[in-house]
């Protein structure tokens, strides 16, 4: 398992250098040397708030850094300990994660189409649809990651019983991942 969906959230952040520039133009948002402990965190199923989709036991993110213009980041260890998920395909074959969170972004776009909220300082609005920045794919570089103790839940509700599948203490250790590279990852 993976901790209780009770446990409480502790969150740590560190930064060397992070910049929030808001002048004439767009938005400008970057960061170096970030690091970020979390434990006990829980991400919910926005449709049924007390299923957990996915919880942390701990994570642990050093040597990170970010331009948020230029959709870039990079990461030098990603470590998620006792960390569960919960997957599964509804009925039309859709993965929960997907068919859960596209009402998020639907109301995302329909908040950034009503108009940029009033603020003392003039901002650009974000790039529309259209505009070339939804069609830039983040880059990704994480040097290192490891995950350990981890339990994996997956259901197919697509049959009658639905297939129900399970894995637990599972560990995995990556190096170099770069969505940059020739094949991606």
């Amino acid at each position: 398992g993976a901790g209780t969906a009770n446990a409480e959230l502790v969150a740590r952040l560190a930064a060397g250098d992070l910049a929030l520039v808001l002048a004439q133009g767009p938005l400008s948002v970057t960061g170096k040397a970030i690091d970020v402990d979390l434990e006990g965190a829980v991400l919910r199923d926005p449709a049924e708030p007390a299923v957990s989709l996915l919880q942390l036991g701990s994570a642990a993110l050093s040597g990170a850094a970010f331009n948020l213009a230029e959709r870039q980041l990079s990461v030098d260890k990603l470590v998620l300990d006792q960390a569960s998920a919960a997957l599964w395909l509804d009925a039309k074959g859709q993965l929960n994660l997907v068919d859960r969170f596209a009402g998020v972004k639907a109301k995302a776009a329909s908040d950034a189409q009503a108009g940029p909220a009033q603020t003392a300082v003039p901002v650009s609005a974000p790039p529309a649809p259209g505009d070339g920045a939804e069609a830039t794919p983040w880059r990704v570089v994480v040097q290192a990651a490891e995950l350990k103790n981890t339990a994996l839940g997956f259901e197919d509700r697509r049959h009658s019983p639905p297939l129900a599948l399970g894995l637990d203490g599972v560990g995995v250790r990556v190096s170099a991942l770069d969505t940059g590279a020739a094949g991606g990852l």
